[in-house]
């Protein structure tokens, strides 16, 4: 503990506030197997499905196989967009836009064995998009930002089934006010470092509250399953 804290305040002073937290391995559902087959329970369910199946391919340990005895089915996706454009005419012809987006999506996973289901997880993402794009390519935002969900929603859902240890970085803000939305940032990050996931939650908690955001609600959303520790 004692050196978590010393390498975090050490990095702290050392450039831009940033400091490295290690998230251990926590699956939701104890797989009997490592041998998986992974479907989809409706089209819409196929992208999801392909990138899940990809994403667990890449995990050590993992194999995909369609006769495989463990079957994860993915079901009932559904993703959501809000765009917001404020568009500008330049030359009297061409229109040009400030283009920020949010979306979330999700999808329900069955996890079925031989012996019947063994449980659904649901796999969620927040992603957001902005930058300078042409107001009339607002079509080719939505479909980036829908895949960009896509990938989240099937990656939110393989960190659920097979978990991997990873070194995530999280950012500081000490001279923010602490009834600011970074201020409980600053105060979620410092007590997950002390390993008080309890305490994080209440802070990120209260962050968003203050200022929802889709990173918060994703932060919230991890620091919620890790103090759960179980399926």
């Amino acid at each position: 503990m004692r050196t978590r804290w010393i390498t975090a305040l050490a990095l702290m002073s050392a450039c831009a506030h940033r400091v490295e937290v290690s998230v251990p391995p926590l699956p939701a559902v104890e797989l009997a197997t490592t041998e998986v087959a992974v479907v989809a329970g409706q089209r819409q369910c196929r992208a999801v499905a392909d990138a899940l199946a990809e994403a667990l391919r890449n995990t050590p340990g993992v194999s995909v196989n369609p006769s495989a005895p463990v079957r994860l089915e993915v079901s009932l996706y559904e993703h959501f967009t809000a765009p917001q454009v404020s568009i500008t005419e330049v030359g009297g012809e061409r229109r040009e836009g400030r283009v920020s987006m949010d979306g979330h999506a999700h999808a329900l996973l069955t996890v079925t064995t031989p012996d019947g289901l063994q449980a659904r997880l649901m796999g969620e993402a927040n992603r957001s998009l902005h930058g300078e794009l042409l107001a009339l390519d607002l079509s080719s935002a939505r479909q980036r930002l829908d895949r960009e969900l896509t990938r989240g929603v099937a990656l939110d859902l393989a960190e659920q089934v097979r978990p991997l240890p990873k070194q995530v970085e999280r950012s500081l803000y000490p001279k923010a006010s602490v009834d600011s939305a970074k201020g409980q940032l600053h105060q979620a990050v410092l007590a997950e470092l002390a390993g008080d996931l309890d305490a994080a939650r209440r802070h990120a908690n209260l962050a968003q509250q203050l200022r929802p955001s889709p990173s918060t609600q994703a932060y919230l959303q991890e620091l919620n399953r890790r103090a759960r520790g179980a399926p």
